[in-house]
């Protein structure tokens, strides 16, 4: 269902700003790629793993598991997918550079500076 509602916003996207479905493609299709990499991974888990038993604390551990792999999955491919196409200006850009600052805030300075 997932990639009927994408051709459809899509379509939907070319109709209302005439964009061709190439370009809107050519732009998103590191999201894409990670939705795709985090699905495989979530379904791989669920293959390996199994079925949940009925307690509602598993289910719960097992939900909590998926959301994990897929979380990483995700960031992981996106990031991939980022930095072999050359570190294009993007929102992964803008991440990148508030977590180098962050990074550089939170440093302990060196025992050479110091004094």
């Amino acid at each position: 269902t997932g990639l009927i509602y994408l051709g459809l916003n899509m379509t939907m996207i070319r109709s209302l700003v005439s964009v061709r479905i190439q370009t809107q493609f050519a732009v998103n299709w590191r999201p894409i790629f990670a939705v795709c990499v985090m699905t495989s991974a979530i379904l791989l888990f669920k293959m390996a793993v199994g079925l949940p038993s009925e307690q509602a604390l598993n289910q719960v551990l097992m939900l909590a598991a998926e959301i994990g792999i897929g979380g990483v999955a995700y960031v992981l491919a996106l990031w991939s997918a980022w930095w072999i196409s050359g570190r294009p200006d993007g929102p992964e850009k803008e991440v990148a550079r508030a977590a180098r600052n962050i990074l550089s805030r939170t440093k302990p300075e060196r025992a050479d500076t110091l004094g």
